[in-house]
């Protein structure tokens, strides 16, 4: 399957769209994570965007052992400030060390970094990845949960309370070519 992505033109955030989360679970069932270790706490895995505390929210609703932010960087400055700006509560809690920054451009380093990351952190806790953010993330934490069960990717929402945002194309389109093989006789 190929998978593009359009980065969209830098837009202010939207004041209105600043609701408090009514939605915290799995964006299906398939992707619910299946713990082999229940007694291991949740670790988070946030793919950030510019919703102002919507994270922060998610992290204090979950309450995890531990937590990772992956910072989105992208050619609009503008867009890579008030992403820091809107995040700035939760990036002053976690320590630097589990920052870490993706590229929106070069999707297969972040699946790469969440695979390398998620290697480790599933022989420690339970961990729970919530996509915020460019959607890039969201295609890339998905990719790293259909490889290991043992990783759930959940939405977080406001739901009806938030107004759906159309954005405007910036021109900057980049892709990822993905090819699944599966086993002789599992349902495809």
């Amino acid at each position: 399957m190929d998978f593009l992505y359009a980065a969209s033109e830098y837009s202010e955030p939207s004041p209105e769209n600043d609701t408090a989360n009514t939605h915290v679970g799995p964006v299906s069932d398939f992707f619910a994570g299946w713990a082999v270790e229940p007694d291991l706490t949740p670790a988070v895995v946030l793919g950030l965007g510019y919703e102002e505390d919507r994270a922060l929210g998610a992290v204090e609703h979950i309450q995890p052992g531990d937590a990772w932010a992956f910072l989105p960087k992208s050619n609009e400055a503008r867009f890579d400030a008030a992403l820091v700006n809107a995040n700035q509560l939760l990036l002053d809690v976690i320590p630097a060390r589990n920052i870490m920054t993706y590229r929106v451009d070069r999707p297969f380093d972040c699946v790469m970094q969440l695979e390398s990351l998620l290697s480790v952190l599933t022989k420690i806790s339970n961990p729970i990845l919530l996509p915020f953010g460019p959607k890039i993330f969201a295609l890339s934490a998905m990719l790293v949960a259909l490889t290991d069960r043992r990783c759930a990717v959940w939405r977080v929402s406001a739901q009806e309370q938030q107004s759906a945002v159309q954005r405007q194309a910036s021109g900057e389109v980049s892709g990822l070519r993905v090819s699944c093989l599966t086993r002789q006789n599992e349902p495809r």
